[in-house]
C-alpha cells in the first residue's frame, strides 16, 4: 500500500470497547484496542494515501453468539425470537464495503458504529439499554 501510495484498511471492533460488558474484560479491552490502533495508524499512514477507519457492530448475529454463556436453552428461544436490533453480519458487511471504496474517501481515523434502532409506535426511537451510542 505504501508502494502504491494508496490503501484502505478496515478494522473490526465493537460498541463494547466503548460501554463494556460484564464478564467480557478481555473482549471489551480488545476491541478497545482496535480503536487505539486505528486512531493511531489513521495518523501515521495518512501521508502515505492510506485510510484506516473501523466498523463498531452491535447486536450482529454470528456463530459467536452461542457461546456467550448462553445455555442451549437460551440459544433456541433466541433464535425462535430474534432482537428488532439484531442484524445480520451482510448488513455490517455493506458498512464496511462502504468504508473500503472511494465513496467513503473523506473518512480516515473513524470508528462508524453499525447500530440498528428503531422506533416504536410514537415515533420515539427505542434503544435498547445495553447499547452504546457512537458518535
Amino acid at each position: 500500500m505504501i508502494k502504491q501510495h494508496y490503501g484502505v484498511i478496515v478494522n473490526c471492533s465493537s460498541v463494547r470497547a466503548f460501554s463494556g460488558l460484564a464478564e467480557s474484560a478481555a473482549y471489551t479491552s480488545a476491541k478497545a484496542g482496535v480503536n487505539g490502533l486505528t486512531y493511531t495508524l489513521a495518523i501515521e499512514l495518512a501521508p502515505f494515501g492510506i485510510r484506516v477507519n473501523a466498523v463498531a457492530p452491535a447486536g450482529t448475529a454470528t456463530s459467536m453468539v452461542p457461546l456467550l454463556g448462553r445455555t442451549p436453552e437460551q440459544v433456541a428461544q433466541a433464535q425462535a425470537n430474534p432482537s428488532p436490533v439484531t442484524m445480520t453480519a451482510d448488513q455490517v458487511a455493506r458498512t464496511v464495503v462502504f468504508l473500503a471504496n472511494d465513496e467513503s474517501d473523506m473518512l480516515n481515523g473513524q470508528i462508524v458504529g453499525v447500530v440498528r434502532y428503531r422506533g416504536d409506535n410514537t415515533g420515539n426511537e427505542v434503544v435498547p439499554k445495553d447499547h452504546a451510542r457512537i458518535g
